[in-house]
């Protein structure tokens, strides 16, 4: 009979093992415009959000590469708005989210942001 363990069935053969996926990203780039204030209705209730969008640049051989992102901040704090100001560099460590919805036509649609659990403004450059 084969050797049972943790990861193997009753016939022996692999079965992995439960594991938590990882929804983690870590963003480094540039602040487009001033955050717009808004609500966001989740699970818990309304709550203040901000939302802004951030663009990071990737060098290729000839070209630059530049990616923008919608980002959104639940219950931030007055400081941290008037910090994030256009061409501010900003760190942002959160999560992806993805919202799905059909519009009155039937179409589907599909949008994915950043939800930033902690978001830092670099120091200005003089």
């Amino acid at each position: 009979m084969p050797r049972k363990n943790r990861f193997s069935d009753l016939s022996g053969r692999f079965t992995p093992a439960p594991y938590q996926q990882l929804n983690s990203i870590w963003l480094e780039g540039t602040v487009l415009g001033e955050p717009e204030v808004g609500e966001s209705s989740g699970l818990e209730g309304c709550r203040a959000v901000y939302r802004f969008e951030v663009a990071t640049s990737r060098w290729q051989v000839q070209d630059q590469e530049v990616s923008v992102f919608a980002v959104e901040v639940s219950e931030p704090k007055e400081e941290l708005r008037r910090a994030l100001t256009r061409g501010r560099g900003v760190r942002i460590l959160g999560r992806l989210h993805q919202t799905r919805w059909t519009d009155q036509a039937g179409r589907p649609h599909n949008e994915v942001h950043i939800v930033g659990n902690s978001v830092e403004p670099r120091p200005k450059l003089q």
